[in-house]
């Protein structure tokens, strides 16, 4: 009995879902002015440092091409933004002994064994004025992940190399919430493999995490549900 009045539930939750999904559009910051005033509204209390990046930072480095910022909407109102820029992960040889070598630096130049061409997304926040109205809303997230933040991702990839996904995962939590739900999206940290960056020095507190994008060709619609209902049920 109690599973089957789990199953009705979760149905009934992906229907609101869906209705959800179908009244979301996504929009670069800068293409339209009025983004301006509709960003005041954001806020997210877990990260204060990325609601300011968004209302005092954003439009400017979006204007200059440092990073491109995308809004994700539903009725006009703002449910997340993400932001993506160029980069690259940097990998060095090993030794006989199976250590990484360290990479050789001077005054100008840092040498390594190879450079491996990456996306960074380097912003990623709801907007909690928003989820807050929508019990449902929790965990969409990672359906955002899959249907607007890689899309875009892989069509960079038609233009210019791209093999690899990474981001600071700014987790402060002792359990690493945060680092669990990026590695159910397939993402692993950086000290686990032979691949290391070169990042700026607010960055240093966080964890540094990628994925191989060819990863997610395996990935079905399916998965992305099952994500999504596992993410609501926790909580997250």
């Amino acid at each position: 009995m109690k599973k089957q009045m789990k199953k009705q539930n979760n149905s009934h939750k992906q229907k609101e879902l869906e209705q959800l999904q179908n009244g979301l559009s996504i929009e670069r910051l800068t293409d339209n002015i009025d983004n301006k005033r509709c960003i005041r509204s954001f806020s997210n209390s877990r990260n204060d440092n990325l609601e300011e990046y968004l209302k005092r930072a954003a439009w400017g480095e979006d204007k200059e091409r440092k990073t491109a910022v995308y809004l994700i909407k539903y009725e006009g109102e703002i449910v997340c933004y993400f932001a993506l820029r160029c980069g690259m992960l940097l990998r060095n040889g090993k030794k006989k002994s199976g250590e990484m070598t360290e990479p050789e630096l001077d005054q100008n130049h840092i040498c390594v064994n190879a450079t491996v061409p990456a996306m960074e997304i380097a912003h990623f926040c709801m907007n909690e004025r928003w989820t807050q109205k929508y019990e449902v809303a929790k965990g969409i997230g990672s359906i955002i992940f899959y249907r607007y933040i890689l899309p875009l991702i892989y069509q960079s990839g038609r233009y210019a190399g791209c093999k690899y996904v990474y981001l600071y995962a700014a987790d402060e939590t002792e359990d690493e919430t945060l680092v669990k739900y990026y590695e159910s999206l397939f993402f692993k940290k950086i000290s686990d493999v032979d691949y290391y960056h070169v990042f700026p020095r607010y960055d240093m507190r966080c964890v540094l995490m990628f994925a191989a994008l060819d990863v997610y060709k395996k990935i079905d619609v399916s998965y992305v549900k099952d994500l999504w209902l596992s993410a609501y049920e926790s909580g997250s």
